[in-house]
């Protein structure tokens, strides 16, 4: 007698990863656990499908993680789509990216999810030809409404086939990325999430959190968001924020030294030497010093800053403090810390206290609450 289907194969069910995805103009942040967050540059450079590269290949095992992010070439092609060829990260800065112009909108970006495809495709085990994700992400205050949550979800929510190509311009590796869910957040308000929730996301760390008005300045690329949340809510009336960041700062620098020297300085080529406290540039032979030029652009941004703060906190005088994050956050400190001392203003500067400490890193705040609200909304 024929036993039935006890003894038949079940198909394998594919599980989806809940994903933090902070897609920031300037970077890419990345947390799929409560450790080993990715940080990469959210650059590309579109290039031609035969384009022969002379950069190592990125096949190899874990511990060559840090030379694939430098060498990252792949081809994506979303379902019924054509393909495209990108570098992406370092290597993109490093052949001419791909800019993104100040002021352009997130959810206008048209390859601003790029890299996410990149490194979710890289993080996929060896062994796997499929993953699924579901990702929660944000919008910039100021941008965060109805039309920009869809199309940022609209650009996600698909299956995408990534290839990795090898140095003599041949696919290798291929996977297919599949984003079954997407939520899109305000930027800034996962902050809090993340502050109060402990780290792996189960229990609650501040109960006081959960009360009360509390601020974020995230001081990001392009924008700068300043939501309150109130009782654990955004409040919208309340929130702030200003149509720009870090780069619009760091752009008038380049635009100037361009403009004066003939040659092609670019946003991150300014950002990397800041980041490397190397303020020196060499511009055909000669050395142009940009240490005046920085700390005049980066004081004038703190204190437009603290001008939105100091009106926010006279209306809303019961916000009890303001955390100060984003990678714009770390750089604009000291300028910041100047400014308050004259105005009787304190703001809490998220920071990190050994180089382990990931989940106090100023620029993977809403990183890690994204994640939070993932594994909240999705699941283990």
């Amino acid at each position: 007698m024929h036993t039935s289907s006890s003894a038949e194969a079940t198909p394998a069910v594919l599980v989806s990863t809940p994903v933090g995805a902070d897609l920031g103009n300037d970077s890419l942040k990345l947390v799929f656990d409560a450790r080993n967050p990715v940080t990469i540059k959210n650059a590309v450079s579109r290039r031609l499908m035969t384009e022969r590269r002379k950069n190592l290949s990125i096949d190899g095992d874990d511990e060559q993680k840090k030379r694939q992010y430098n060498n990252l070439d792949v081809v994506v092609r979303p379902l019924g789509g054509a393909e495209e060829r990108f570098y992406i990260g370092d290597m993109a800065i490093e052949a001419g990216e791909d800019e993104t112009v100040v002021g352009t909108e997130k959810a206008d970006n048209p390859y601003i999810h790029i890299p996410l495809l990149a490194m979710l495709a890289l993080h996929t085990p060896r062994r796997e030809k499929e993953a699924h994700f579901s990702v929660v992400c944000g919008l910039p205050i100021k941008q965060f409404n109805e039309t920009a949550r869809a199309k940022m979800k609209d650009r996600l929510l698909s299956e995408f086939d990534v290839t990795f190509m090898d140095a003599q311009s041949q696919p290798g590796r291929k996977v297919r990325i599949i984003i079954d869910d997407v939520v899109v957040v305000p930027e800034g308000v996962p902050v809090i999430f993340n502050r109060m929730l402990n780290e792996t996301a189960d229990d609650i760390a501040r109960p006081e959190l959960r009360q009360g008005s509390w601020g974020v300045i995230d001081i990001g690329a392009f924008t700068t968001d300043c939501p309150v949340i109130v009782n654990g809510k955004p409040d919208s009336m309340a929130s702030d924020g200003i149509d720009e960041g870090i780069a619009t700062y760091i752009d008038r620098i380049a635009s100037s030294l361009s403009n004066s020297t003939r040659a092609t300085i670019t946003r991150n080529q300014i950002l990397h030497k800041i980041l490397n406290n190397d303020l020196e540039l060499v511009i055909r032979g000669k050395i142009y010093p940009l240490q005046k030029e920085i700390e005049d652009q980066l004081f004038s941004f703190a204190r437009k800053i603290i001008d939105v703060i100091d009106r926010m906190w006279s209306k809303n005088y019961e916000i009890r403090e303001f955390f100060v994050v984003g990678g714009g956050g770390k750089m604009l400190k000291p300028f910041l810390a100047r400014i308050m001392a004259d105005r009787d203003i304190a703001l809490t500067f998220i920071e990190m206290k050994n180089s382990r400490d990931d989940q106090n890193d100023p620029q993977l705040q809403n990183a890690y609450g994204y994640w939070k609200m993932a594994k909240q909304r999705f699941g283990a």
